[in-house]
């Protein structure tokens, strides 16, 4: 997790935090909340943030989840919750197949002789 992300979430410099981390299937996007800040579930857990490198471990989240791998880019805050959308969703790539269209040349007009 990132210094910003950090400062935002009030996260005090070595010290471990908790944070619950949600899926939306219909979008793709990822979501952040503090505990307490967010409604959810007594039987939902929040995942616990190392002091040093502020690591969670995320293998149940990605296997139940299965979200998409790669650079998450944060979007918005909405209800508490911060989220986060895939790289190529914010920015899509062209399809490797699809070549781009070539550049057009312009031509070099020559200024009048005087």
């Amino acid at each position: 997790m990132n210094s910003a992300l950090r400062k935002k979430l009030g996260v005090i410099k070595d010290m471990p935090f908790k944070a619950h981390i949600a899926y939306d299937p219909d979008t793709g996007n990822i979501g952040l909340a503090r505990p307490g800040e967010v409604n959810v579930g007594d039987n939902v857990a929040p995942a616990t943030f190392d002091r040093k490198r502020y690591y969670a471990t995320a293998r149940g989240f990605m296997s139940r989840h299965q979200p998409k791998l790669g650079k998450y880019v944060y979007i918005e805050r909405q209800n508490n919750w911060y989220a986060f959308r895939h790289q190529e969703t914010e920015s899509p790539t062209a399809h490797p197949d699809v070549k781009p269209a070539p550049k057009k040349r312009r031509k070099k007009t020559e200024s009048p002789a005087e």
